[in-house]
């Protein structure tokens, strides 16, 4: 019997197994009318909002620059296990984003102050500004875009924990992390699955559909790396286990968890990436 889908619309990370299998899991695994699976997604169906004082960092990826082979600046974003490498140029000029429609202007305003702006369709959609210390050792990175139109920031703390030059050139390992406006989830039941929608109203959304059936599906957004994609699998009733990958290579787990009592979600993120935390990255939140 072919299992039903379930759409979510998420920019989040994505979790490992909650360790427990319930009775609704059993009976999905022995294959049932899909009804009965619809009504065991539907925990899900709801609006729901970060709790930020609950998030941890864990297995957040790192930001990295590196030195091309020509001697230019180069950031690898993603996954180290398959990451997207793309070249810095701090001449102000746009340059095309991964094969996408989006663009990207590199500025360096002094010694320690960057910015970054990426742009779909003409359209800003986030500007990004770097800020080292005078002793080089920490960068804090804040991120503005635009939620319900309001200009909104996120702002990411780091310690440089390894150099291959001045500047930005180097391993930065996050330390905190906060934002002007907490991240959000609406849910809505779809026939036999769901739809998710995250940050719906911000400007750097992104959009996933998740299937049952163990096959991978293209996570989309405008800033989404290229070859992302996300499958799903319904443990039970209240738990959704998620293999991320980039191009095929597995490049992170996640598990989305109800509590008992049907009011909060827990999302508990971990990283493929070799010598990545073993603690997961976990945001928790809040039914509406």
């Amino acid at each position: 019997m072919q299992m039903p889908k379930i759409r979510f619309f998420t920019g989040g990370s994505l979790v490992r197994r909650a360790g427990y299998t319930s009775a609704a899991a059993l009976v999905l695994a022995c294959g049932v009318p899909r009804v009965v699976q619809a009504q065991s997604a539907s925990r899900f169906v709801g609006s729901w909002v970060e709790d930020q004082s609950k998030r941890t960092i864990g297995s957040m990826r790192n930001l990295t620059f590196q030195k091309s082979t020509s001697g230019g600046l180069e950031e690898v974003r993603g996954s180290y296990v398959k990451p997207l490498v793309q070249v810095v140029h701090f001449d102000g000029k746009p340059y095309p984003v991964d094969g996408s429609r989006n663009t990207i202007v590199w500025k360096q305003v002094d010694a320690t102050h960057f910015e970054r702006a990426i742009s779909q369709d003409n359209q800003v959609i986030n500007t990004r500004r770097l800020q080292t210390s005078a002793d080089g050792t920490t960068l804090t990175e804040s991120t503005e875009s635009t939620v319900a139109g309001k200009k909104t920031n996120v702002t990411i703390a780091y310690r440089r924990t390894s150099s291959n030059g001045p500047g930005l050139a180097g391993v930065w390992k996050p330390q905190s992390y906060k934002s002007d406006v907490p991240d959000t989830l609406r849910i809505e039941a779809s026939g036999n699955g769901l739809h998710v929608f995250t940050n719906e109203r911000a400007s750097g959304h992104t959009t996933l559909t998740l299937t049952f059936d163990g096959k991978a599906s293209v996570v989309e957004g405008p800033a989404v790396i290229s070859g992302t994609a996300s499958a799903g699998k319904l443990v039970s009733d209240r738990v959704i286990e998620v293999a991320q990958s980039r191009d095929g290579a597995p490049t992170g787990r996640a598990t989305w968890s109800i509590s008992q009592d049907g009011k909060t979600l827990t999302v508990s993120t971990f990283s493929a990436d070799p010598g990545a935390p073993k603690e997961p990255s976990v945001a928790v939140y809040t039914r509406q």
